[in-house]
């Protein structure tokens, strides 16, 4: 009957051991610097219900792009002179305030009451990646460093 304790003990440290290892915290400076997206995949529970033209669209705008978070906290995206012209009209994010929400582990572009743009980020197998609310794709990322 002993055993019966020792392995709930050993199973309730397992799962509160993997829990806080996969929460991530978000920091400004973490964040703070320029992050290319190198490729990007389906978003879990997002099913890509949009046409496989639209997804390459947004492929082809997104891949290559880079997203700015700068020091004085303004937003910066910058996208490839190849990417389609719906990119023009992500340009009204930039000089934006950049915000972490830590209450829900996102960051906002703009103040959290326009609802302008936001994300979240996850570490995969080495890799990061930032989930943009409402697309259903991830972007995967890699910071760079700023001039």
């Amino acid at each position: 009957m002993i055993l019966m304790p020792r392995l709930l003990l050993l199973t309730t440290i397992l799962i509160f051991t993997t829990t806080v290892a996969q929460a991530q915290v978000i920091s400004r400076d973490s964040l703070m610097g320029a992050w290319v997206c190198k490729k990007t995949v389906p978003g879990e529970g997002l099913s890509p219900t949009a046409p496989q033209w639209k997804l390459d669209k947004m492929n082809s705008m997104l891949i290559g792009s880079t997203m700015v978070f700068k020091k004085n906290g303004l937003f910066e995206w910058k996208f490839l002179s190849t990417a389609p012209p719906e990119a023009k009209e992500m340009q009204f994010l930039n000089g934006k305030e950049w915000i972490i929400d830590t209450v829900n582990d996102v960051i906002h572009i703009g103040k959290p009451s326009e609802n302008l743009l936001m994300f979240s980020i996850a570490q995969e197998a080495g890799a990061t990646y930032f989930i943009l609310d409402d697309f259903p794709l991830k972007m995967q990322v890699e910071k760079q460093s700023l001039r």
